[in-house]
């Protein structure tokens, strides 16, 4: 009767609660390293929540990366957008309105009218 016990928990990986804990782990949101399953033989249930704890840590890592570029280029544009609008704001200021300008040419121009003779 000895014997049957390891033959039956060879699959498994470990005892048989230790997968069951394991999946519950993962399901749940635990992406820490799942205990035993480094140990598991390769194909058995306790190895395949480990496996799966690492494909998720790498997914939530891409993800995590991801996000941070997403989250520097949108302060780029933010910066940008603000550089474009003071350079707006002062192009219209330098520039005047065209009636002020028209006014400073007549201005200047009157200046040198020959006199009537």
């Amino acid at each position: 009767m000895d014997d049957l016990a390891p033959h039956h928990t060879r699959p498994l990986g470990a005892e048989p609660q230790a997968p069951g804990h394991a999946a519950k782990r993962v399901a749940h949101g635990d992406l820490s390293p799942v205990p035993g399953a480094a140990a598991a033989p390769a194909g058995s249930v306790l190895e395949s929540p480990g496996a799966m704890q690492h494909s998720l840590s790498r997914l939530v890592g891409a993800v995590r990366g991801a996000s941070d570029s997403i989250g520097t280029v949108d302060r780029t544009i933010d910066r940008t957008t603000q550089r474009n609008a003071a350079l707006v704001e002062q192009s219209a200021a330098a520039a005047g309105s065209p009636s002020e300008q028209a006014q400073r040419l007549a201005d200047t121009v009157r200046v040198f009218k020959p006199a009537a003779a």
